[in-house]
């Protein structure tokens, strides 16, 4: 017998009764784009400049790897 018996898994149930939309409130989203967030041109910048060392590391370190 194992010290760790328990379920096999967890369920997680989320209840999404008391979600209402104002359909005024849900068209002035749609139009406006509020709730999409605008990044700065420097944060969109880094962002990409981020991405790119990323992906340079990523591929120097395989290079690595194989040699």
């Amino acid at each position: 017998m194992d010290a760790l018996d328990g379920p096999d898994y967890v369920a997680i149930v989320i209840d999404w009764d008391e979600l209402e939309w104002d359909e005024e409130e849900v068209t002035a989203i749609v139009t406006t784009g509020s709730s999409v967030p605008r990044l700065s041109p420097a944060r969109t910048l880094a962002a990409l400049v981020g991405t790119f060392a990323a992906l340079a590391f990523a591929t120097w370190g395989l290079h690595r790897l194989r040699a």
